[in-house]
């Protein structure tokens, strides 16, 4: 039950590779973080993993926390459940910014990806289907500018993944050059039960008027069993929306 407050961690004189900012493996549970910026990391800005007998950090909360510029992926949560992400921003990571492995029963609430080399969010990995499992919900949170897709799911199991007022704006911008086949919404391959209520695409360009247009859909949906969506106003460069006719239902 760690408490970590108004901490900065700074990595920009770092060298090497593979320092994360913050590290933490096996039965680390109940810890909050609680204005907390880690910037310039070498490698990733969190990680939780397992110390090798399948028991992994759970039930954290993480409030008003920065990730910024780390030059791997900003956020790696594996197998913890029972998460809280509540304001937290994770912009300029070179990888992706917020990836989501299996952490069943999780919250996140009013936060932003922002300007990472790849997804803004990615919920992926096999997601548990015991008894004390469950799904996750996204409440309130935004996309922007980030290289691939903005949330992309793609995630296996039968727990339901509700989001509720997804903003997206200019993924996929792909090293300037748009296209790629990248959306501000895109589920692909993802064998959990997807519910899209309310979500928004807004694409663009830098901010400074530069390179192409993006992202080239405002939603993608391809290979997946069940997809939900209603209250859209999807806008991309080549179309709103591509459903490829893949999907179960």
């Amino acid at each position: 039950e760690q408490r970590l407050i108004d901490l900065m961690l700074d990595g920009s004189q770092l060298g090497g590779t593979s320092i994360d900012g913050l590290y933490a493996r096996g039965n680390v549970q109940n810890v909050v973080l609680d204005g907390v910026t880690i910037r310039q990391m070498p490698n990733n800005g969190i990680v939780t993993a397992s110390r090798g007998d399948g028991t992994y950090p759970y039930s954290w909360r993480l409030h008003h926390v920065m990730i910024d510029n780390c030059h791997a992926n900003g956020i790696l949560f594996t197998g913890n459940t029972d998460l809280t992400l509540d304001d937290v921003q994770v912009i300029g990571c070179w990888a992706q910014g917020i990836v989501l492995t299996n952490c069943t029963n999780t919250q996140l609430i009013g936060c932003r990806a922002e300007w990472n080399g790849s997804h803004g969010y990615h919920i992926t990995g096999a997601w548990g289907d015991w008894q004390g499992s469950g799904g996750m919900q996204m409440t309130g949170c935004q996309t922007d500018r980030n290289g691939q897709h903005g949330l992309l799911i793609d995630a296996t199991g039968n727990t339901p993944i509700l989001i509720s007022g997804l903003a997206t704006r200019r993924d996929g911008r792909n090293g300037g050059t748009g296209g790629g086949n990248y959306a501000g919404l895109a589920v692909i391959g993802a064998t959990v039960p997807v519910t899209v209520d309310g979500v928004t695409c807004y694409p663009g360009v830098d901010d400074g008027g530069g390179t192409t247009n993006s992202p080239q859909y405002g939603a993608r949906l391809s290979g997946s069993t069940t997809v939900m969506l209603d209250n859209a106003y999807l806008h991309g460069a080549t179309a709103g929306i591509l459903d490829d006719g893949t999907n179960t239902q």
